[in-house]
């Protein structure tokens, strides 16, 4: 059975937030700390990809703009990986049976956590290397996103570690990547939200990300564009020759 509450919770942020340790410690959660996070808006991109932190195409995103979801937004989504990543070290280092990341902008459900969300949790964390996300469901592709509140067990931070450079994907999609190739099980529902992070400095508004990928579409468009711009040419032919 998983002790959730004696699972030493890190929050990730620049600066320690009295506010979010309180409102875990009113949650019953006995261990909270801070974790320092990881500032990817001071690297250089070419030095990134240079030392194989970040793949060619992760450097392509940022030099030229991502056009999936899963792409690289920004540095920061760089920086937001790496403190993950650390978290994730610092359960191996410490042999931590489990561990809890979470992002400053997490928002509670509720005052107390339920008798049902623990079962659930434990249900989760009766199978091994496991991660669980609080996010409502399948929302892209059959993938969930969101990071704002993880938990992971010993063997999945090692699952997670082993592999992560260099990095091409955001954090939530390199979990995902993991799961689909079975090196570990993710599994989700919420107990908690996540606030607002567009026009952080870790998101962006990405149009090309919500295009369709399906070639067909774009010859369907491009299809009726052309009919109706014929047609429009043979109107307007109609409507001078009529005036004349």
């Amino acid at each position: 059975m998983v002790d959730i509450f004696n699972t030493p919770v890190y929050y990730i942020s620049f600066k320690k937030k009295e506010s979010i340790e309180r409102e875990f410690k009113e949650l019953g959660f006995n261990i909270v700390r801070h974790f320092k996070a990881v500032d990817g808006r001071k690297f250089d991109p070419a030095q990134l990809y240079k030392d194989n932190t970040i793949s060619a195409r992760a450097y392509d995103d940022l030099q030229y703009k991502r056009s999936s979801h899963n792409g690289i937004p920004s540095l920061g989504a760089i920086g937001c990986s790496l403190s993950h990543y650390h978290i994730w070290k610092k359960c191996v280092e410490n042999n931590y049976s489990h561990i809890i990341a979470v992002e400053e902008d997490v928002k509670k459900m509720k005052q107390k956590l339920n008798d049902e969300d623990l079962d659930k949790i434990n249900e989760i964390f009766k199978k091994p290397n496991t991660v669980y996300l609080s996010v409502p469901n399948s929302n892209l592709r059959g993938k969930v996103f969101g990071t704002h509140f993880v938990m992971l067990d010993l063997e999945a931070c090692k699952n997670l570690i082993n592999g992560f450079f260099p990095i091409e994907e955001q954090v939530d999609m390199y979990m995902n990547s993991k799961k689909w190739k079975g090196d570990v099980n993710l599994e989700n529902f919420a107990i908690f939200n996540q606030g607002n992070s567009r026009g952080t400095s870790i998101q962006d508004n990405c149009f090309k990300c919500n295009m369709p990928d399906d070639k067909n579409y774009y010859i369907i468009i491009g299809t009726v564009v052309s009919i109706t711009i014929f047609f429009l040419i043979i109107y307007v032919i109609k409507l001078k020759f009529k005036i004349q």
